[in-house]
């Protein structure tokens, strides 16, 4: 039999404009008073708090000694998985991410010693973390919506982001379809990252430079591209001394020398030039004269490909490359 035209068995609900956002609304209000809940919770709740702590420590100690951090999860904590693992390779920490089935047939090799493993689970209770539980040597710390749950138990530390009973799927929707329990998972992940990364590099700007470095691309990119480059520090050195291990003393720390308010010197040169005879291997280095001198609140005008010397109030404070 030839069919012209097809109707629905059912036919469609309207779809109101003001159902629809209702509909949103209360998805949008349940996302909020999630993560307004969790927020508190890392306010005042100590053993959070002290958890969050333990964690970061876990995992700043495997970056620092030149290990990664491995990411796993089920279902949409895979996904989260993947996401947060980016987000601290941008950060400059390498991480991985790790789906625990394909762990179960060979993958398991992406663990190496002395990597932490973080397992994301809403539940605390996924079944293919326990089967991969037994078989992973290494740190283990979860983020989860559960931290009283079996895997919670079996972490080395844990990274809690319960969502309260009022705000689970199953009560605002009538289906456990994930919404807050993955937005709690990851803006606690996110917390994670930045907290991570913070306390590998306090500095503020080189962390925007490594962030930097690692976006090359797309809008951040540019944006990066059009920002200045740090001043590179200075220090002053005299040959009457005639003290090199002052002179090693005075630059270590520093990029460039000035020797005797006459030359400009990069300090990785210090050594082949102390060994070559250091006074007289200053006809060779940069004069002070040939350099522009710039204030340091000007540095924005100095064209792509120069270097000039930065002062303030007339005193040398660093030298600047576009």
């Amino acid at each position: 039999m030839m069919f012209d035209t097809f109707s629905p068995i059912t036919p469609p609900s309207e779809a109101a404009p003001n159902a629809v956002l209702a509909s949103a609304q209360t998805v949008l209000r349940a996302q909020a008073a999630t993560i307004a809940h969790i927020t508190d919770l890392y306010d005042t709740d100590p053993e959070v708090q002290q958890q969050f702590a333990k964690g970061i420590q876990y995992l700043h100690n495997a970056v620092v000694g030149g290990n990664k951090v491995v990411l796993t999860g089920m279902g949409k904590s895979h996904k989260i998985a993947c996401k947060l693992s980016a987000t601290m390779n941008s950060l400059g920490m390498h991480a991985t991410p790790l789906h625990p089935t394909e762990a179960l047939h060979g993958d398991l090799g992406i663990v190496k010693p002395g990597d932490v493993v973080v397992m994301i689970t809403a539940s605390g209770n996924t079944p293919e973390l326990k089967q991969l539980l037994p078989h992973l040597d290494a740190t283990l710390l979860t983020l989860t919506c559960e931290p009283n749950s079996s895997l919670g138990h079996l972490s080395h530390a844990v990274f809690a982001c319960p969502v309260p009973d009022s705000h689970k799927e199953k009560n605002i929707y009538g289906m456990a379809a994930p919404t807050t329990s993955t937005t709690a998972c990851l803006v606690v992940g996110d917390s994670i990252c930045i907290a991570l990364c913070e306390s590998l590099q306090l500095d503020k700007a080189e962390r925007n430079r490594t962030f930097g470095r690692n976006h090359p691309g797309g809008v951040i990119g540019e944006a990066f591209k059009n920002e200045l480059p740090p001043v590179q520090s200075v220090c002053s050195y005299s040959t009457s001394s005639h003290n090199e291990m002052l002179l090693l003393r005075t630059t270590s720390g520093n990029q460039w020398v000035v020797v005797d308010n006459t030359w400009l010197v990069p300090t990785r040169n210090i050594l082949g030039l102390i060994d070559a005879g250091f006074t007289d291997q200053m006809e060779t280095q940069i004069r002070l004269e040939e350099l522009e001198k710039v204030d340091q609140s000007r540095l924005a005008g100095v064209p792509p490909g120069q270097r000039v010397v930065v002062v303030k109030e007339d005193e040398i404070v660093g030298v600047y490359e576009r």
